[in-house]
Order: C-alpha cells, then structure tokens, then sequence
C-alpha cells in the first residue's frame, strides 16, 4: 500500500493510466483518463490521455468527439484569419458605410475586432499548448487555409495585390496596412498608431 500510494504521488498520470488498463482492454476505449490539458511533448490522443479541451467538461474521449476537436480547432484558425482581414478593411474605411462613423464609433468597432481576433488568437494558443499533434496540424491547417481565404478575398475585392501581411496571430501586427506605416518610437520600440 506504501509503495502504491508513492507511485501515485510520483507519478500520477501513470497510475491513473494503469487502474484504468486493469479495468477497461485497449481495444474498448479511445483514450485514457479523465481529460487532460497539457501532455508531456507532442502525442496523440487516440491511444492516449484525454484531452480537456479548453472548458472544464469538455473531455474528448470519443472518436466523434474528436473529430468535432480537430474540425473546430480547423474553424478556430480560418476564423481568426478573417477577422483580422475584417479589421483590415474597417480600418482602411473599404466599405461606405464606415465612412457615417464617428471617430468613436470607429474606435469602438476596431477596439471590438481587435478583442475578437485577440480572443481567437489565445484559444489557439491554448490548443497548442495541449501539444496534441493532430490537433495541432489541424490548427495550422485552419491558419493556412484562413490567410488565403484572405489573400483571395483581397484580391476579389479590387485589389491587384496581397492583403497586408501580418504577425503572429496572437502576438503580431495583425492590421497591418496604410494605417499601419504611420507609428510612434518610444525606447526604440516602434508602436502603429491607428
């Protein structure tokens, strides 16, 4: 009992893992534990731990379940693509109606996307950090087929040129454009004013 008790105190994830095999074959489950939220490196988890994904309650330890993860985690970085294309637009004032807003009003929206796309940016940083590797491809996925969703609906919109670049989704500058080339240098750091 000694001996056992030490184990799980070492060791947890192993204990939990092996009381869960003496129970239950292989073949019957899809992954093992009660959700977890971070793995020890990259692994999967079909055959593996459970994750916890994002919400308390959220265990994915089905196969449809797990497809519902990897297809949201895709969603989650096409998503993030196109607000940041959005904030672009706004910005630039690309449609008519942005043009009734008052300087307010205009702040208020921006302020409003940049909370949104900063909100998507730190969920799928979130899903990395579980470093589960299919979903990880999955998000890259996302983020690749959202930014040339973007480059394509920049150039559908009148525009002979790329969308403006970015960043890092979370940590870049994500409304890069004309707006953007006009910032203010402080400590030698350059910071966009909008």
């Amino acid at each position: 009992k000694l001996f056992g008790c030490c184990l799980h105190t070492l060791f947890p994830h192993t204990f939990v893992l092996l009381s869960v095999m003496a129970n239950v074959t292989v073949s019957d489950q899809f992954c093992y534990g009660p959700g977890y939220v971070m793995n020890s490196g990259f692994q999967m988890s079909p055959g593996g731990w459970c994750l916890l994904y994002l919400f308390q309650g959220a265990v994915v330890d089905s196969r449809t379940k797990y497809a519902f993860a990897l297809i949201g985690s895709m969603l989650m970085g096409i998503a993030v693509e196109l607000v940041r294309l959005l904030r672009s637009y706004v910005q630039q004032r690309a449609w008519p109606w942005t043009h009734a807003l008052s300087p307010v009003a205009m702040d208020l929206l921006l302020t409003t996307l940049f909370t949104a796309q900063m909100f998507g940016a730190y969920l799928l940083m979130l899903l990395v950090m579980m470093y589960e590797s299919i979903v990880f491809v999955f998000l890259l996925l996302g983020l690749a087929i959202g930014h040339f969703a973007t480059l394509r609906l920049h150039r559908a919109n009148g525009s002979g040129t790329a969308a403006p670049l970015s960043g890092s989704p979370c940590c870049g500058d994500a409304c890069a454009g004309p707006a953007a080339s006009k910032g203010i240098a402080l400590g030698g750091v350059s910071y966009n004013s909008f």
